[in-house]
C-alpha cells in the first residue's frame, strides 16, 4: 500500500498496520518519496562534517567526523595539510551510546542541544617552545591524554581510580595552555592532577560537596542554558592557579519531575512470591529535581574564587573576588578569561535587568579590581548581548609608570554589532570609574553585523572575523579589517561565494579552513590562502558526495523571497517551499508556516542543513503541502534594531509578520487562504498557539510543540531580558501569554510534549489544558513520557513526524 493511497482512502479507518505501512511506504508516483521514519533519522541527510577543527602547526590539523555519514558516532582524526592524508587517532575507553549518558552528563548534552556521540570534544594545548602541542580527549567514562605526533593517547584518569568515587562522571574537563595540568569536576568539586606525573587526581576545591544546592566548579542552568557558558572553572596558562565558581541555589524551591514511565513494578517484571516490601521497592517510581528560577523570582547566589592548584603549607585558601559590589548580589557570571602571562583574570559581570554589561580584571595574587569597560543598553527598551569578541591585544605591566591594557570590543551601540578597539591606562590612581576610551572603530557604521571573531593577527595589526554583507542577510563570509583602522574602509571579504561559511584562521601559517554549503549544495570544506586569491590549497570534505541519501532523496531547495511588513516598517524575508505541481497541481495549495520566531535565532538561511535537508518540510511538499518560513522581527543576525521591536510585549509583532508572510504566499497564487496551519517547537510551540489564538482569521490549525503558554513560568535570564520582571510589566506578561486569548481559538490544535522537559516545564501545557478545557476548545495531545525537551528516542521521533503529517491531512482537509 502506498502513502498516498492509505491517506486518500477515506473509506475505512485506518489501522495500527496501516500506521507501520506509512512508516516506510513509497508513493508510486515517484522513484523515492521521504518517509515520516526518514524525517525521524538523525543526522538529517547531507549534514555530517567535521567539526572543532583545529591547527596542529601548520602542516597539520585535527578535527571530529562521523566515518559513517548516516550515523552520529564521531572519531578524532588528523590530516595531512600537504598531502590530504588522514590518520585516525585511537581513542580507547567505550563510547556511549544516546540514554546511557549519567544524568549530569545527560543535562549538559540537553544544554548544548549535542546529538552526537562517541567523541564528541577535544582539547589542544598551546604550542610550546620546542612545538610540541598536548591534547585532552574526554571519551568513554575517562581522560586521555594526546602526543599529538603520535595516534595513540594514553589514559590519564577515570572514574575508578583511587580517589574518586567509583562511577562518578567527569565533567567539563580542561587542559592548561601550557599543556602541564589538567583539572575536571567530579562530585561538584574540582579535581587537578599532573599530565607528566603519575598519582590520581587531586580534590583543589571544598565546601560543596553534600551540601545542598551548592556545587563547585559547575555552570549553573542559566549560565549553560541562556549565556552559553558551559564551563564553570579557569586554569591559568601555566595551570598553577584555578578560578572557579560557587553556586548556591539552596534557597530556590525544588520542582519535582517524577519518571512516569519508569517500568519498574509493571506486570512484565513481576516474580511469583514475592514479598509485599518486594513489590513497594519494585514500584517506587524515581524522580528527579530541578532548582528552576521562574521570572521575577529569585536567581542562584554566585561566587567566584581563587585559589592554587598544587597549594603548598600556607597558601591553600580560596581568594573570593568582590562581584557584588559591581551591581549588588543580583547579577550574572557571564564571561571569563586569564591573561596570559597569569597575573590577572577579565571577568565579563551582567545586571539582573541585562542592560550593563561589566568587563572587570582582578589581580590574581591581591583580588584587587580595575573597572575597564561598561557597555550599556540602546535604551530602557533594548537589552545587552553577550558575544565573544573581547580579545587582548596588548598588555604593559612593566612598572609603575606604564601599565596599558589594550582590547578588541565587540558592540551594538549603534543597533549593529560591530568592532572597536579600547584601551585603559592603569597606572592611575584606584578609582570605582571605568577606565578604557575608544582608540579605533574597526568596523561600520552600517547595516551589516560581526558574527564571531575568528582571529587576530596582531603582527600585521589585522582582524579576521565572521559576519553580513550590509542590508545582505542570508548568508555569512569570512572578513578582514584593519586594527587601526578608522571605520571607514570597507573590510575585505575573503569569501565571495554565496552561503554560509563557518572558517578556522591561522593568520601566521597564512591558511583558512572553509566549510560551506548552500541550499544548493551540503558542506564543502576546503583549506585555502589566507589572501585575496583565497586559492583553494586542499580539499578535505565534501557532506554531499558521503552521504548516499543526498542523491537518493533528490532534495528540492526552497525559494528566498522579500517583503514589506504589515505596518510597512521592515522588509521581511522568507523561504518558500512548494509542492511538486506535476503531482499535485499549480497550486494554490495548504499552507503550513513553519516557524521559530524567537530571539537569537535565524530561520531563512542560504544553507543546507537548516533549509534543504529539513526533511519535514520535504515531506510535507511530498503530501502536496507549501511551507513558508519567516523571519519575523525580534530574530537574529540583522542587528539589534531588528530584534528589540519585541522588547516588553513578545508574540504581537512576531505574529504580525507570520500573518504578513501567509498574506504574501496568498498575493502570489500559493497558498489556499482557507487552508492555513502553523507549527512550531519551543518558542516556536509559543508562536503556534499565538498565531492560532491572536490571528483566527489568517491560521486554522496549530502544531504547538514544548511551548512556553505564560512567561511567568519560563525561567529569568532568557524571559527577563525581553520582557523586563513580571512585577513591574504585568499588562506586557498578561498580553503576551498564550493563556491570554483561549477563548478566540476557531481552528484545530495539536499539543506535542515530553513529560520530563525540564527546560519548558510540562506544567507549561498542563495550564493551557486547564484553559482549554474551561472554554470547551477540542485539542489533540501527543505526549511522550520518556522525553524532555525534544525528541531523542527514534521511535519517538518517527512517531511525532507520522502524527504530524495525520493531523495536518485532517485538519486542512488534504
Amino acid at each position: 500500500m502506498s502513502a498516498t493511497s492509505s491517506t486518500s482512502d477515506k473509506s475505512k479507518a485506518l489501522t495500527q498496520k496501516d500506521y507501520q505501512a506509512k512508516l516506510v511506504s513509497t508513493p508510486d508516483n515517484k522513484k523515492y518519496a521521504i518517509t515520516s521514519k526518514d524525517v525521524a533519522t538523525l543526522p538529517k541527510p547531507g549534514t555530517i562534517s567535521p567539526t572543532s577543527i583545529q591547527f596542529l602547526g601548520s602542516k597539520k590539523m585535527a578535527y571530529l567526523l562521523a566515518p559513517d555519514a548516516t550515523a552520529l558516532s564521531q572519531e578524532l582524526f588528523v590530516v595531512d595539510t600537504e598531502t590530504g592524508e588522514r590518520t585516525q587517532v585511537m581513542v580507547g575507553g567505550d563510547a556511549v551510546e544516546e540514554g546511557k549518558f549519567s544524568h549530569e552528563e545527560q543535562m549538559r548534552r540537553e544544554r548544548a542541544r549535542l546529538m552526537a556521540t562517541g567523541v564528541t570534544s577535544f582539547q589542544l594545548s598551546k604550542p610550546q617552545s620546542d612545538g610540541a602541542i598536548v591534547g585532552l580527549i574526554p571519551h568513554g567514562g575517562g581522560l586521555w591524554i594526546w602526543d599529538t605526533t603520535n595516534t595513540q593517547p594514553r589514559l590519564l584518569v577515570e572514574s575508578s581510580d583511587k580517589g574518586l568515587r567509583d562511577g562518578t562522571t567527569l565533567l567539563d574537563a580542561k587542559i592548561s595552555s601550557d599543556g602541564s595540568t589538567v583539572a575536571f569536576v567530579a562530585d561538584d568539586e574540582v579535581y587537578v592532577m599532573s599530565v607528566d606525573e603519575e598519582g590520581g587526581p587531586t580534590q583543589v576545591t571544598s565546601g560543596a560537596r553534600d551540601v545542598e544546592g551548592r556545587t563547585n566548579g559547575v555552570s549553573d542552568y542559566l549560565a549553560q542554558e541562556e549565556l552559553s557558558r558551559p564551563e564553570g572553572f579557569w586554569l591559568s596558562p601555566d595551570g598553577q592557579t584555578l578560578a572557579f565558581e560557587q553556586v548556591d541555589e539552596a534557597h530556590i524551591p525544588a520542582y519535582r519531575i517524577v519518571h512516569q514511565a519508569a517500568p519498574g513494578g509493571l506486570a512484565p517484571s513481576l516474580v511469583s512470591g514475592m514479598s509485599t516490601q518486594d513489590m513497594v521497592g519494585a514500584t517506587k517510581v524515581s524522580h528527579e529535581e530541578h532548582r528552576f528560577c521562574f521570572a521575577g523570582t529569585v536567581n542562584p547566589k554566585v561566587k567566584m574564587g581563587i585559589q592554587k592548584t598544587f597549594p603548598s603549607d600556607g597558601d591553600a585558601e580560596v581568594m573570593w573576588l568582590d562581584l557584588e559590589s559591581i551591581f549588588g548580589p543580583d547579577f550574572y557570571l557571564a564571561k571569563t578569561e586569564w591573561l596570559k602571562d597569569n597575573s590577572a583574570i577579565v571577568v565579563q559581570v551582567l545586571d539582573r535587568r541585562q542592560k550593563n554589561l561589566a568587563l572587570v580584571m582582578f589581580d590574581a595574587t591581591t583580588g584587587a579590581r580595575i573597572n575597564l569597560h561598561l557597555e550599556q543598553a540602546m535604551d530602557e527598551k533594548s537589552w545587552v548581548n553577550l558575544n565573544d569578541g573581547f580579545r587582548v591585544l596588548e598588555y604593559s605591566n612593566n612598572t609603575d609608570e606604564e601599565k596599558i591594557i589594550r582590547f578588541l570590543w565587540a558592540s551594538e551601540q549603534d543597533g549593529y554589532r560591530h568592532l572597536y578597539v579600547r584601551e585603559a591606562n592603569l597606572a592611575g590612581p584606584s578609582s570605582d570609574e571605568y577606565l578604557s576610551k575608544q582608540v579605533h572603530r574597526i568596523t561600520g557604521p552600517g547595516e551589516f553585523i560581526v558574527d564571531s571573531v575568528v582571529d587576530v593577527d596582531a603582527d600585521n595589526k589585522l582582524v579576521y572575523y565572521m559576519g553580513t554583507t550590509p542590508g545582505k542577510w542570508l548568508g555569512k563570509r569570512l572578513y578582514r579589517a584593519k586594527l587601526e583602522g578608522n571605520g571607514e574602509e570597507t573590510p575585505e571579504c575573503l569569501t565571495p561565494e554565496k552561503g554560509q561559511h563557518d572558517c578556522k584562521v591561522d593568520s601566521k601559517a597564512g591558511i583558512f579552513v572553509d566549510a560551506a554549503s548552500t541550499v544548493d549544495h551540503p558542506t564543502i570544506v576546503t583549506l585555502r590562502k589566507l589572501d585575496t586569491s583565497a586559492e583553494t590549497l586542499l580539499d578535505i570534505h565534501d557532506a554531499g558526495q558521503a552521504d548516499p541519501r543526498v542523491a537518493q532523496f533528490d532534495l528540492q531547495p526552497p525559494t528566498f523571497h522579500t517583503f514589506p511588513s504589515t505596518d510597512q516598517k521592515v522588509t521581511l524575508q522568507a523561504a518558500f517551499y512548494a509542492p511538486d505541481a506535476l503531482v499535485h497541481g499549480p497550486g494554490p495549495y495548504p499552507l503550513v508556516v513553519a516557524t521559530y520566531g524567537g530571539p537569537h535565532v535565524q530561520y531563512v538561511q542560504n544553507t543546507w542543513g537548516m533549509m534543504t535537508a529539513d526533511l519535514r518540510t520535504q515531506f510535507l511538499r511530498d503530501q502536496g503541502f507549501a511551507v513558508i518560513k519567516v523571519d519575523n522581527r525580534g530574530s537574529n543576525r540583522r542587528g539589534l534594531v531588528f530584534e528589540t521591536p519585541v522588547f516588553g510585549n513578545m508574540g504581537e509583532l512576531e505574529v504580525a509578520d507570520q500573518a504578513a508572510g501567509v498574506q504574501y504566499a496568498i498575493d502570489q497564487g500559493w497558498a489556499d487562504p482557507n487552508r492555513v496551519a502553523v507549527s512550531g517547537w519551543s518558542y516556536g510551540g509559543y508562536m503556534a498557539l499565538k498565531c492560532l489564538s491572536e490571528r483566527p482569521d489568517v491560521f486554522h490549525a496549530a502544531i504547538s510543540g514544548a511551548p512556553v503558554t505564560d512567561w511567568t513560568l519560563y525561567d529569568t535570564a532568557y524571559t527577563e531580558r525581553y520582557m523586563g520582571l513580571p512585577q513591574e510589566n504585568v499588562e506586557g506578561y498578561q498580553k503576551a501569554s498564550a493563556l491570554h486569548k483561549v477563548n478566540a481559538i476557531e481552528g484545530s490544535l495539536m499539543l506535542c510534549h515530553g513529560l520530563m522537559d525540564e527546560n519548558v516545564l510540562f506544567r507549561q501545557t498542563s495550564v493551557l489544558i486547564n484553559q482549554l478545557i474551561e472554554h470547551q476548545k477540542a485539542y489533540d495531545l501527543v505526549m511522550f513520557p520518556s522525553e524532555r525537551h525534544g525528541p531523542r528516542r527514534p521511535q519517538d521521533r518517527a512517531f511525532l513526524e507520522e502524527r504530524i503529517v495525520a493531523f495536518l491531512q485532517r485538519s486542512l482537509n488534504l
